[in-house]
This record gives C-alpha cells, sequence and structure tokens, in this order.
C-alpha cells in the first residue's frame, strides 16, 4: 500500500436545514459488552434527532432513511451486486442478525467458545464450536436446523486472539516478511501469510518455539499447550496492505487537506467528538453545509508492544452539534440503532461508505476477525482487525469511514489490499478508547 493514501480523507458533516442543527455525520453512542450484541440507547435525558427535517452534506440536499428503508436498500445492493433474487437475500440477511442475537441471548460471554461463522449471503446457516463438550445452554440452538452446534475445540477465541499475536511478533523477530496473520474460525486454525517466494525461507518449527517461549513468560492466561509446526498455516501472498485515510462518514481535514472519513460519532466524560482512524494523522476540521468546524485530538488506540498497534481508531471533539446519526451514502442519512461484535462478524455480509470512493458497496464479506496486519509503509503491524472479501471502490480517503448494515454498527475502515479491505470492529474500538456510541433513539 502506498502511504500517500491516507493523505487524501473524507468525512462529511450535514446540517438540519430548517432548524440549524450540524448534523455532523454519524456521531457514536456508548455501548459496551465483551462479544455481546449491543442496543445502542440514548444518552439520558437528550433527545437530538430530528428526523423530519431535511439535511445538506457538502453537495446538496440529503434524506433521512428510516430502519425498515434502510435495510431495504442494502439489500438491493447486495441483490445487484450478486446477481441474487432480492427474496434470497432479505432472507439470508435477517438470518445473520437472528443468529448474532439468539446465539448471544444463549451462552453470554461465550468463554467456552472455540469459533463462530456463518456461511455467506445467500445462505442461512450459522455455526458454533465449543471448547471440549456442547454446554447445557447451547441446547435450545440446537433445535433450530439452521444452526450448527459442535464440541471439541482446543482452544476459546480470547485464547487464539493471544497467540495471532504472538505470531506475527515471532515472525518479525525472526526477519520474516511478514504481511499478515488470523485466525481462521472455518477451519480453526492459526494462518500467516509472507509474500511470494519467501515461504521456503521461514522454518515453521522455529516460529513455533519463539511462540512456545513467549507463553511461557506470559502466566495465568491458560493458553493450552505448546504450538508446533504442525498448528498453523503458513500462505503465500502477492499483497501488500494499502491505508486508507475522515459525523459518520463526513469529510475529515489536515489543515484545508480532505484526508479521511469520520466513522461515528461519540461521547466520553460529556464531550462529544467522533471517530475516525489512528493513521489519519493531524486532523483537524470536519465540513458541512454550513461551514468548517474545528476538531481537537482527544485520544487514539494505544501499542500491543513496539511496533504491533491494538487497532487503529481514534477520536476527537469537535466545535459542532454530535448527534447518532451518519451518512449510509453522500446523500442519505440514517440513526445508528445497534452494533453488532466482534464474534459474530464472520460470514456476514456487510456494507461500506467513505468519502474517498463516495459509493456504498455490500458484496463485502468478513472473512476472519481476529486479524494482525502489517503496513510496510509505516513499519508498523496492526492488530485487532477484522477482514472483509472485495473492496472494489474503497480508495484513498476512505480510511475511517463506517462499516454497517442498515442501521447496525460493524466497524472503522483501516485499509485495503487488491482483495481484502480490513476495519476495526465498533466494540474493539469503543472499548479501547472508552466511549460511548451515540444513538439517536429511533
Amino acid at each position: 500500500m502506498e502511504w500517500s493514501d491516507w493523505r487524501r480523507g473524507s468525512r462529511k458533516r450535514s446540517a438540519w436545514s430548517s432548524s440549524g442543527w450540524r448534523a455532523g455525520a454519524l456521531r457514536l453512542a456508548v455501548c459496551f459488552g465483551f462479544l455481546a450484541v449491543v442496543a445502542c440507547g440514548a444518552e439520558p435525558g437528550e433527545n437530538h434527532h430530528q428526523a423530519s427535517l431535511p439535511l445538506e452534506d457538502e453537495g446538496g440536499k440529503s434524506t433521512f432513511e428510516h430502519a425498515d428503508t434502510g435495510f431495504e436498500t442494502d439489500a438491493a445492493i447486495v441483490a445487484k451486486e450478486m446477481g441474487l433474487p432480492l427474496e434470497q437475500i432479505q432472507a439470508s440477511l435477517r438470518f445473520q442478525e437472528r443468529f448474532a442475537l439468539e446465539v448471544q441471548a444463549a451462552l453470554g460471554d461465550m468463554a467456552n467458545v472455540a469459533a463462530v461463522w456463518m456461511d455467506p449471503v445467500p445462505a442461512t446457516r450459522g455455526h458454533v464450536v465449543f471448547v471440549g463438550e456442547v454446554p447445557e445452554q447451547a441446547r435450545t440452538l440446537a433445535a433450530d436446523p439452521n444452526m450448527e452446534l459442535s464440541g471439541g475445540g482446543e482452544l476459546s477465541m480470547a485464547e487464539q486472539r493471544e497467540r495471532v499475536r504472538m505470531f506475527a511478533e515471532a515472525m518479525g523477530a525472526l526477519g520474516h516478511d511478514h504481511r499478515s496473520t488470523f485466525y481462521d474460525p472455518r477451519r480453526q486454525r492459526i494462518v500467516v501469510e509472507t509474500s511470494s517466494g519467501n515461504g521456503r525461507r521461514v522454518d515453521k518449527a522455529r516460529v513455533a518455539a519463539l511462540v512456545a517461549e513467549r507463553l511461557a513468560q506470559v502466566p495465568g492466561l491458560g493458553l493450552g499447550r505448546n504450538p508446533s509446526a504442525a498448528d498453523f498455516d503458513l500462505e503465500e501472498t502477492t499483497e501488500e496492505a494499502m491505508l486508507d485515510s475522515t459525523l459518520g462518514g463526513e469529510t475529515l481535514r489536515d489543515d484545508g487537506v480532505f484526508e479521511c472519513t469520520s466513522g461515528w460519532t461519540v461521547i466520553r466524560n460529556g464531550i462529544r467528538g467522533v471517530m475516525s482512524a489512528r493513521h489519519c494523522d493531524g486532523l483537524n476540521q470536519t465540513v458541512s453545509a454550513d461551514g468548517t468546524w474545528s476538531m481537537q485530538f482527544q485520544q487514539q488506540s494505544g501499542d500491543l508492544s513496539n511496533g504491533f498497534w491494538n487497532g487503529d481508531v481514534d477520536w476527537h471533539s469537535t466545535n459542532g452539534a454530535e448527534i447518532g446519526n451518519f451518512f449510509a451514502s453522500q446523500s442519505t442519512i440514517r440513526s445508528v440503532l445497534s452494533t453488532r461484535t466482534t464474534a459474530f462478524h464472520v460470514g456476514a455480509t456487510i456494507c461500506h461508505y467513505g468519502r474517498g470512493s463516495n459509493v456504498r458497496t455490500c458484496n463485502h464479506v468478513v472473512d476472519s476477525n481476529n486479524v494482525c496486519l502489517n503496513v510496510p509503509a509505516i513499519g508498523e503491524t496492526i492488530c485487532t482487525l477484522a477482514r472483509a472479501t472485495a473492496p472494489g471502490t474503497i480508495t484513498a480517503g476512505d480510511s475511517g469511514g463506517g462499516w454497517s448494515l442498515d442501521n447496525t454498527v460493524y466497524g472503522v475502515h483501516s485499509a485495503h489490499t487488491t482483495t481484502k479491505a480490513y476495519y476495526t470492529p465498533i466494540d474493539e474500538g469503543t472499548s479501547l478508547l472508552g466511549l460511548t456510541l451515540l444513538n439517536s433513539g429511533l
């Protein structure tokens, strides 16, 4: 990826044309919970929702799209992009939501879950693999013919997440070219990607031994037995990550220069603001139909270790009026109603919008929610990412923009290769920064 990509971002602000409210693209509400499907609630005592009023972005009039309409719009985009019947797509997308809600309700914190995934659209089937035996509280799910439950998993998703980072660190420590490392829940294996031609140079046994040494230095994690060369797959790739540097979905600038897209509107300790990508450096302005507004940096996600970022998110306060709406496209505004947490991303079909590409696309299938991505242009590896297929039109300026489906928030965009797109899941991002996602309360 070219480092210049993040120097052009995108983030647009809207204005309530008849009331003067500046609806700064999608401002997030606080939603907490580990691996939970969270319904966002409006900040107590506040109601900024004024859906009946016409909105404008930088390009002119915008329309407000209600929840049912938003689902229909996204389903139609998926159907068109995939060339499949709309009714089939609608049934599959509704199953995605039902699967996540019902599994979360039955299993709680999911501490004993080894893997969760859904078969991609147009399928209507979900899978849960447990560490050891299938627990009693999951038996109610087994009655659903569209849900497949099984036991026999060795490590929990949390444990696999720690190992992913350790394998990525081991590749770097041994001087190997490392493109990405992730956990594939369908294979229940860690996959390490290296550049084409370098696979034969990697001593898998030595990599596994270094991970074992690291595990021994972290007591109490319960990370199971030591890994061996047979416990991970080494794959070659020619792809290299490119950062895509801005209310949610508004144009963000660095001293007047378009750089990124805003992700979601948020609040912390009474201060409202907007999320974007950490690598979008120096942001200080957001643009709306009624002017340019200043932004003040507040916080960015930290480091797991030297050279390894823990997610790619930050947030800024603004001198505008942040509310829980977002731009789903250049001229369409929606309310934030819920979030989908990390455990239920794999297999989901979701949509992306950024001000750089300025188009909403929905033919993206999430294939991993536990990724460490190496970005040579900045000499850093970004962990705590999810990965989706078909980056399509994603380009410079899209970084920081939102990943969503209808009114449900999935994440904040970070980077792409020729075949994959990467984002920080929303529950990870808000947790890392101690933020609450704003919601307009429809």
